[in-house]
């Protein structure tokens, strides 16, 4: 069984030797250098050999790439990556045999046959081509889409040099995708099917409304910032902070995935306003100093006969009735007004795009305020405006879908709403109104879509769930009380926004961090008063900039000493 083992691993080296050496590239400044390298890796097989009695014992015994498939999920199926984890294991053979230098050595020339920051730059021609195959100028060919290889965990080339900012990545792994369909999941890949992967994700089911992306990163430092995606080449959207891992983990990432820190990541991708085709998705990573890298790219293909069946069409069930609707005249135009629930009986709400041929435009204000029964709730894109406590007091409102055309939420339309979990805010919502959530204690996730720029007073108090919210950098006002008494634990303050105001974070008893840019100028009374469990604040400006922020006399002996400089990278 060793022998069968150590074949294999000389033969997909000496296929990867062969492919890299069949594809044309700048000619290496250090030949005999590279020359050396390899010889070194076929060296390493050599001692694997002479330590294959110990390796069989291991491999018969626990399986041992089974065993490394669930402890470690960044690896990406190949021998040489293999070969890297054995090095860091601490009970076998070969660890035994080389020393520290050794190991980190040959773990980095690794990296190099595997494609790592020692792969020679693709001419200008091979980017051309690897362009149109969709590899982004990642410089290794791109593979076919029905290959069913790991190699596209190869992370993509850096928008601007990784020198400049220490905090960007060096490697990046997946370990999930699936296809949100209301509460369902569908795996596309999880750690334990990679071999079902593929680049053309097809979404054929009318029911699925986003994609759910988990996997892991390795930086080269702990600099904050935020991760997200792009679609079609947009701007992207950075609508998640990174994650502080444990050291066991951070042990692990230095050892192999060549970062001293790493985070956790999960995206959800909304499918909303999608047209059916094909869309190019990318994962996208943006460190607190503005420098941003594009991850990996997939494709997702929508189904003409998904769209057929979207909201505006009637749900199998058909329509909620019994609504009670106004009918107005506006600028010359008759549309109707949502006013009260009526003699409608459904738990699961669906607001029919028109009543009596005229558009449904605006959920009026308390039109079901209070109530007990409704569940789930799903708006036509016609609807533009849900005024005041709309839906204030809906203790059961587990589900909310909104018009994709909204651009108008009121005061609190979900207060005190206390079963919801999460939200997509679309692209019009520009400003979010004062108690918008206020009280929403199992909301978990809330989701940006445009660029909003007002965030009112109470807007996420008593959310005890919301350990996580990155507020878009259009983000310039904040009011009062914003995140009070909520479940918060890390807040990157966003570009664009100078103040932090009174309450901002009062008895956030899970805040832990908070980072400031040099550009605050205010905090007000008691913005991170009764936080018990704060460590640091990061603070990208100098003892003196710090000094010159208007904040009580108590508020600076307060959070003074919790202050950590951070060096500004220009």
């Amino acid at each position: 069984m060793m022998n069968e083992f150590l074949l294999d691993m000389m033969s997909e080296i000496d296929s990867e030797l062969i492919e890299r050496a069949e594809k044309p590239v700048r000619p290496s400044k250090k030949p005999i250098l590279r020359i050396a390298l390899i010889a070194a890796a076929l060296a390493l097989v050599i001692v694997l050999g002479v330590a294959g009695a110990g390796f069989a014992g291991i491999a018969a015994s626990v399986e041992y790439e089974k065993y490394v498939q669930q402890n470690y999920p960044e690896y990406d199926g190949t021998v040489l990556h293999l070969a890297q984890i054995f090095l860091t294991e601490d009970e076998n053979v070969v660890s035994a045999l080389l020393d520290e230098q050794t190991k980190q050595t040959l773990g980095s020339l690794f990296e190099v046959l595997r494609g790592g920051s020692g792969t020679p730059t693709p001419t200008p021609d091979d980017q051309t081509e690897d362009t149109e195959n969709g590899s982004e100028g990642e410089g290794q060919g791109d593979p076919d889409p029905e290959d069913t290889t790991q190699d596209e965990q190869t992370t993509q080339q850096d928008t601007k040099p990784s020198d400049e900012d220490p905090g960007i990545f060096v490697h990046s792994s997946y370990d999930s995708l699936s296809m949100v369909a209301g509460e369902q999941e569908t795996d596309v890949f999880t750690a334990d099917t990679l071999a079902q992967w593929r680049k053309t994700v097809d979404v054929d089911d009318p029911a699925v409304t986003h994609l759910k992306f988990r996997g892991w990163l390795a930086f080269k430092q702990s600099t904050p910032g935020t991760y997200g995606y792009s679609i079609d080449d947009q701007d992207p959207i950075f609508d998640k902070a990174f994650s502080k891992e444990p050291e066991d983990m951070v042990h692990v990432v230095s050892s192999y995935m060549g970062g001293k820190s790493c985070s956790r990541m999960e995206i959800l991708i909304p499918l909303e306003n999608l047209d059916p085709g094909e869309h190019k998705v990318k994962i996208c990573v943006r460190s607190v100093n503005g420098y941003e890298s594009n991850l990996m790219i997939f494709t997702v293909v929508i189904y003409e006969h998904v769209k057929e069946t979207q909201r505006d069409e009637p749900p199998e069930q058909g329509w909620s009735e019994g609504l009670e609707f106004a009918v107005e005249e506006r600028d010359g135009e008759t549309v109707c007004t949502l006013v009260s629930i009526g003699t409608c009986k459904d738990t699961e709400l669906y607001i029919p795009p028109t009543y009596q041929g005229y558009p449904v435009v605006e959920i009026a204000n308390y039109a079901f305020f209070l109530n007990t029964k409704i569940e789930s709730v799903i708006m036509p894109s016609t609807i533009t405006a849900v005024g005041m406590y709309a839906f204030s007091g809906n203790v059961k409102l587990r589900y909310v879908e909104l018009s994709e055309n909204l651009v108008t939420l009121e005061n609190g339309v979900f207060e005190e709403c206390g079963v919801l979990e999460g939200i997509t805010l679309p692209r019009g919502i520009t400003y979010v109104a004062p108690g918008l959530f206020q009280g929403c204690s199992a909301l978990h996730s809330v989701t940006f879509m445009g660029e909003v720029d007002w965030i009112g007073d109470n807007a996420f108090y008593a959310c005890f769930a919301l350990t996580e919210l990155v507020l878009p950098d259009t983000v310039q006002t904040l009011e009062g009380a914003v995140l009070q008494e909520s479940g918060i634990t890390h807040f990157t303050v966003p570009a664009a926004l100078t103040n932090l105001p009174l309450y901002t974070f009062y008895r956030c008893q899970n805040l832990q961090t908070v980072t400031l840019h040099a550009g605050v100028t205010d905090i007000g009374y008691d913005a991170l008063g009764d936080c018990i469990s704060l460590k640091a604040i990061y603070y990208y400006g100098t003892p003196e900039e710090w000094e010159a922020i208007r904040m009580s006399n108590d508020n600076r002996a307060l959070l003074t000493p919790y202050v950590v400089y951070v060096e500004q990278t220009e």
